[in-house]
């Protein structure tokens, strides 16, 4: 692989494509069926990442609410971080070889390189979809949406208090249990509200206004993945993301210890024979299913993740081949099994992408950002209807 040390747009004909976040209708079509709508999975559709610095120049002009929401946000910036001053290069940030002990991490030359502190200034912004003709931006319209929706599931639910809550599952291995813990953490941070809303309540009723959890199923790989596991669980909405360790250094006393990286023909074949299993599976169940309730058995496949320029990644031969060309063809592969076998794929490459080096560890999103945003919007894919169907 190149030295990490020139990724940098030098070339004459180099170019940033920027996209226009401020007009979601752009096709002037104001009767877009819902569907379409709905399908807010696209930068500038659903989101994108803004930066605050110092000086945004509120480009409106016009005085509105949002401008003064736009000012208040710098300056909580001016005041939380001393790294919004201006805007700077967005330097790909990678581990230098030998910055593992604690004198190398001290050094400039580690410390530099893997600093994280040129992401502070970026938020996660969803776009309103009933304001975007009027460019009207605010970063909470999702968590809204959601919250209304679980409010309705809890009110619909009232008479039995003996439903168990929705169950989603989420299928890989630790950046799953990442997934399914930040899925959690917004779904705790909404019940605690509830909670403090009806403070009167005793345990047990506000234990009942939990109607939906997150858990993770292990699964290295995709051929690992158990259709049995997903319907002994109880899952409603399973999401599955197995391609870390296909591509990834295996450890060292692990069972998997010495095994090559999956080349892309037979990561190709694996998936598709993992979708085979899970669409004969669930087709047999189904005819005996009376009770198919929202989201029962819905499988989805999500894009894996990027992982940031770890040490082990950038070695030549790379110990490690979870690299962006690698990561990008295994979600190509997994973007048309989903189109040709009719099974629902949820991209999150646009919230994860712009940020893609920001794991602490070069490896994890792991309580940050990006993170959270990506979680907040696994949410409404999963919990908002209709449910969203490959495209």
């Amino acid at each position: 692989m190149e030295d990490p040390t020139t990724h940098r747009l030098t070339d004459d004909t180099a170019f940033i494509e920027v996209i226009d976040t401020t007009n979601g209708n752009g096709n002037g079509n104001a009767n877009a069926n819902e569907n379409a709508a709905r399908d807010r999975n696209m930068a500038g559709q659903y989101g994108y990442w803004k930066w605050y610095g110092i000086d945004n120049d509120n480009d409106s002009g016009n005085g509105n609410e949002n401008d003064n929401n736009n000012d208040k946000k710098n300056e909580d910036y001016k005041n939380e971080t001393t790294t919004a001053v201006a805007a700077a290069p967005l330097l790909t940030r990678y581990q230098p070889q030998q910055c593992r002990t604690e004198v190398d991490l001290e050094s400039d030359r580690c410390q530099v390189a893997m600093s994280r502190e040129q992401f502070a200034p970026y938020q996660f912004i969803t776009t309103d979809d009933n304001n975007n003709i009027n460019n009207n931006m605010s970063i909470n319209n999702s968590e809204s949406r959601i919250q209304s929706h679980l409010a309705k599931l809890k009110r619909e639910e009232q008479p039995n208090s003996t439903t168990p809550p929705m169950l989603l599952c989420f299928i890989g291995l630790s950046h799953a249990r990442e997934m399914s813990r930040e899925v959690n953490l917004w779904l705790n941070k909404w019940n605690a509200d509830a909670n403090n809303a009806n403070a009167d309540a005793d345990a047990d009723t506000q234990q009942q206004s939990i109607v939906v959890k997150s858990i993770n199923i292990d699964a290295q790989f995709p051929r690992l993945v158990n259709p049995k596991s997903i319907q002994t669980k109880g899952c409603n909405a399973t999401v599955i993301a197995a391609g870390q360790w296909s591509a990834g250094r295996k450890p060292a006393g692990g069972r998997y210890r010495g095994l090559p990286p999956t080349t892309f023909d037979d990561y190709q074949t694996e998936m598709k024979e993992m979708i085979l299993k899970l669409n004969d599976h669930f087709d047999d169940d189904d005819d005996d299913d009376e009770d198919r309730s929202s989201h029962k058995h819905k499988i989805y496949l999500r894009s894996i993740h990027y992982n940031a320029l770890g040490d082990v990644k950038t070695t030549c031969p790379p110990e490690d081949w979870r690299s962006p060309p690698v990561i990008d063809t295994y979600n190509e592969i997994i973007k048309n099994l989903s189109s040709s076998m009719n099974i629902s794929f949820i991209d999150t490459n646009f919230i994860v992408g712009p940020l893609w080096d920001i794991s602490e560890d070069f490896c994890h999103y792991r309580l940050d950002k990006v993170a959270s945003a990506e979680a907040l919007y696994m949410l409404e894919r999963l919990l908002l209807p209709p449910p969203l169907e490959p495209s």
